[in-house]
Parts: C-alpha cells; sequence; structure tokens
C-alpha cells in the first residue's frame, strides 16, 4: 500500500487568505477572488513523517499506525464528540486529500507561506499531548 501523505492546511493559513481576498467592509477585493484556489500546507508529510514531528513537538513518543476507514470511523465515534455526519464528512475529506500535492496559492495569495506541520504541532503541542496517568 501506497504511504497516505497528506498537505494539512492550518485554519489561520485558511484565515489569511480570507482577509487577504477581502476588504475591511468583507467584500470581496482581490484578483484572485476569479481563481480556484489549491489551499494545502506547504508540504505533505505521510503517516511516519506526521508522527515524528508531533513526537518532537510534544517530547512524547508518538507512533503512526495505519488503520481502515471502519476502524477509523470506531475512533472517532468513540470520542462521543461527534455524530455519525460528522465522521463521515471527516473521513471524506481526508480521503479526499491524501495524496494531493502541496501548492503556493496560501503564499500567492498572502505573501507568507502556509504553515508547516512541525510548527503547527509546535504552536499546538498541548493539544496534542497525551493526558497524564490518573
Amino acid at each position: 500500500q501506497a504511504p497516505q501523505c497528506l498537505p494539512m492546511l492550518y485554519q489561520r493559513d485558511v484565515a489569511r487568505v480570507v482577509a487577504s481576498i477581502t476588504d475591511a467592509a468583507g467584500e470581496l477585493a482581490s484578483p484572485h477572488v476569479s481563481s480556484v484556489l489549491h489551499l494545502t500546507g506547504p508540504t505533505a508529510p505521510c503517516g511516519h513523517g506526521l508522527a515524528a514531528s508531533l513526537s518532537h513537538a510534544t517530547s512524547t513518543r508518538i507512533d503512526f499506525n495505519s488503520v481502515t476507514r471502519l476502524a477509523a470511523a470506531q475512533l472517532l465515534r468513540a470520542t462521543g464528540e461527534l455524530d455519525e455526519s460528522e465522521v463521515q464528512l471527516l473521513l471524506d475529506l481526508l480521503e479526499l486529500q491524501v495524496g494531493v500535492a502541496p501548492s503556493d496559492d496560501v503564499l500567492t495569495v498572502t505573501g507568507v507561506a502556509a504553515t508547516d506541520v512541525l510548527v503547527f504541532f509546535e504552536t499546538n503541542e498541548a493539544a496534542f499531548r497525551p493526558a497524564a496517568a490518573a
């Protein structure tokens, strides 16, 4: 099976793009408005690369394990935080993104490169740190 690589995009990068194509009144005002934008992260790390970046950011060993869509759905349902339509939407969105090549559209529109996955994990490391054992 081919590696499952994903050019992850940080929500702050999306916000910067939206701010860049709108004016102060919230009206669309950019030469990019009529363009189809391919917004992605700057790289497309695969599972083991993501785990290594997350391990570095949290100073905690994180391993990558490939799972089937069914197993991923079961894990998402087990959180109790998503309804079935959200589980399926999340899995569908991930499936659409796997194998997509990174683009420079965030840089082109905003003048700033999209956030690297390691920077994202370092910025948000507390959210990814495993809970302390009780």
